[in-house]
This record gives C-alpha cells, structure tokens and sequence, in this order.
C-alpha cells in the first residue's frame, strides 16, 4: 500500500507533538511494508537554524520529500497544496493528514477519488493565537476533515462533541494510551457517547469499562503494534464500529451521573442514621 503524510512540520523533528505522531506511524507501516512517503515542509526549526537537520531523502525506511513553502501565515496553505499535487500525481493509496490546515486540501485529494484520513490534534482555529483569515482557513480545514475525509479521528471526546455540535458528523474513534490511571473518566465519557474505544490494559480503569473485543479493546501498555492492529480493525469495518460504540454505551449506563448522585445521596443518609 503507497501511503503519504501530510501536515506535520518536518521528521525526525521534536518541535511538537504533530511531528511524533507522524513520525511513529510513517515508520510503524514501512516497516510493515508499506511504501511511506512523509512530505516534510520547508524552512526553518520553530526552535532556530542551529537546530536545523540536514535535509533527508530517507528516514527509518521513510521515504521523506521536503516541500518549499514561504514564511508566515501562507507557509501552511501553500505547503499543503503542493504536497497534495505531488500526493496526486503519485497516484497514493491514502493520503493521512495531520492537523487542521492541511486538511483544507482534502477535497483536492477527493477530486481525484483518493482515500484521506484526518487526525485532528486540536480545534486550532479556536487558538487564540490565530485570528482572520488564519482563523477562518482552520475552520474550514476541520469542515473537510469532519466531512470530506473517509475517516477523521480526534483526541478527546470535548473534540468529538465540537466536530458533532459544528459540522453534524461523528468522528469514529477514541484512543487512550496510558501508562497509569485510577479511574479513567475521559474514557467513560467516550463510551459513554458510544464511540468504539482502544485502551491501553493498564493496572487499573480500563479492564473495569472494556470487556475486550466485544464493547471495545485494550492493547498492552507500550505495545504500538497491537494498538496499529486495533485501529486499523476498527478503520477498516464501519459495522463493527457502530455495534462497539453502541455496546459501549450500553456497558456504561450504571454510572451515569444521576445514578451515582443516588448511589451517594443513599450512602449519606444511611451513614448518618
């Protein structure tokens, strides 16, 4: 399978969370043997020139593509363009982008009936930093995230309900990759809006909610590969999404918070007599 990613900065690159994630998948698949591109943008490191790396041609079985863009404002929209043109004229499988600006290019890619997958990192035409046209240009790149990508994949579930409430779409999956939890309330509440779960098996919370394979999975800690094989099980079966996140739901009802407050109120009273 021939697989490009668009919208990270650079790999291998620690200027923010963007480029890890980037970075782990592209690597993850070509050693599966897939055939990865990475379309690195030009320009310098957000951190200055002297952390700039030499210009890569292959990273880790990666092949890498580094796209000039200008500075400022214009540096995404532009990179993001024409690195979808080159995506198309490769002829990809799937095109995953990353963030909300490269994701207004989504329609480009569908216009050539190319398969795209949005991961949205954060609602950043909400940033406070961005305002006008940059402002309106994320919105819209996260319009075409939520509803021209086959697949769009957020964060949190606060991220789900703003992709639900603004656009009228649902986004498909909730991953929580964690080393240590007590009581996982992001996931309950994930569930709980009937979103097909990953979990990592964790020593305590998620075994508790999950009954694995049936109302959604858990992976073990630190294993990316079977969490590679969760999600690409859950992506790739659309009825199996809907019968997990429905049987999510369901599985967590008896802690819903009316119930609790009556479970609490009841507990007081009686401790009190």
């Amino acid at each position: 399978m021939k697989i490009a990613f668009i919208g990270h900065k650079r790999i291998p690159s620690n200027e923010g969370g963007v480029e890890k994630v980037v970075e782990q998948q592209a690597v993850r698949m070509a050693e599966r043997g897939h055939k990865v591109t990475a379309y690195n943008r030009g320009g310098h490191n957000v951190f200055g020139k002297e952390f700039d790396n030499k210009k890569l041609k292959e990273y880790k079985g990666v092949r890498i593509v580094t796209v000039p863009t200008t500075k400022g404002s214009s540096s995404v929209p532009i990179y993001s363009f024409f690195a979808t043109l080159r995506a198309i004229f490769k002829r990809y499988d799937c095109i995953s982008y990353n963030a909300s600006g490269s994701c207004a290019m989504i329609p480009l890619a569908k216009l050539f009936r190319l398969r795209t997958v949005a991961l949205l990192h954060g609602i950043d035409s909400q940033r406070d930093k961005w305002g006008g046209f940059a402002s309106k240009y994320l919105s819209f790149g996260e319009k075409q995230a939520a509803k021209r990508a086959d697949v769009c994949l957020v964060l949190s579930e606060n991220m789900k309900q703003y992709i639900k409430d603004t656009f009228g779409t649902e986004a498909i999956t909730f991953v929580l990759s964690t080393r240590y939890e007590g009581f996982p309330n992001v996931l309950r509440e994930a569930m709980y809006a009937g979103l097909p779960c990953i979990s990592s098996d964790c020593e305590f919370g998620p075994s508790e909610l999950i009954d694995d394979g049936k109302n959604g999975y858990l992976f073990p800690i630190g294993d990316a590969d079977a969490l590679y094989e969760k999600l690409t099980d859950l992506m790739s079966d659309e009825n199996k999404r809907d019968k997990m996140g429905k049987l999510a739901k369901e599985s967590v009802e008896f802690i819903e918070s009316s119930k609790i407050y009556a479970q609490w109120n009841e507990l007081i009273l009686n401790e009190g007599k």
